[in-house]
């Protein structure tokens, strides 16, 4: 019986023994949908609409603790997302589009299976809204918003390439500021990553 217990004991622990802790730099780019939702009545805009998908970029670091077929991976992240919201003028009916940034801090934990140079998986993904380079949004940004990333990607010598998807699980705004008016709004992102990395040490 004892035999069998330490047995187990060195069963579980072989994967903690051959633990490694590596860290790195990350920089990317993403592909982003504000998801502008329930707007509130305005008598400023009418006929408000999402714009086209944007091209934004992120940079920071990165720790890895890899369990032999497994990496538990936080990472520190500035990131800017970028869109557009389209409005027709209530009283002009001119059409305008304005170009949204939000600048951020993400802190992603991800868990990844690693069946080789494959590795694929996902985790929650905490946001630090730091502000908008919109007048438009930026005193109704929320402090923090969480999101899911799914990953998928490859890992080769010290350098990992990962194609990501992020949706967003709560809101990012809660309104615009147009000429005095405040108008209610739902802004949930999502956006396409593509995530590359260099393992340092």
């Amino acid at each position: 019986m004892k035999r069998g217990l330490i047995a187990l004991s060195l069963c579980c622990m072989a994967p903690v023994a051959h633990a490694q802790l590596d860290f790195g730099l990350r920089a990317g780019m993403n592909l982003t949908d504000l998801n502008f939702k329930e707007f509130g009545e305005s008598q400023t805009w009418e006929d408000i609409a999402n714009g086209d998908r944007s091209v934004g970029y992120h940079f920071g670091v990165y720790a890895d603790v890899n369990l032999v077929f497994l990496e538990i991976q936080p990472e520190l992240l500035y990131t800017r997302l970028n869109g557009s919201v389209q409005a027709t003028d209530a009283n002009t009916g001119q059409k305008t589009t304005e170009d949204i940034g939000i600048n951020r801090f993400d802190i992603p934990l991800l868990v990844l299976l690693k069946p080789g140079p494959i590795r694929f998986g996902g985790g929650p993904v905490y946001s630090v809204l730091l502000g908008s380079s919109s007048d438009l949004l930026d005193e109704g940004l929320a402090n923090g918003t969480w999101a899911g990333q799914i990953v998928a990607g490859v890992e080769i010598w010290k350098i990992s390439a990962d194609l990501r998807y992020e949706f967003a699980w709560s809101d990012s705004a809660d309104y615009f500021e147009v000429s005095g008016e405040t108008i209610s709004v739902n802004s949930r992102p999502d956006a396409w990553v593509l995530a590359l990395g260099f393992e340092l040490f």
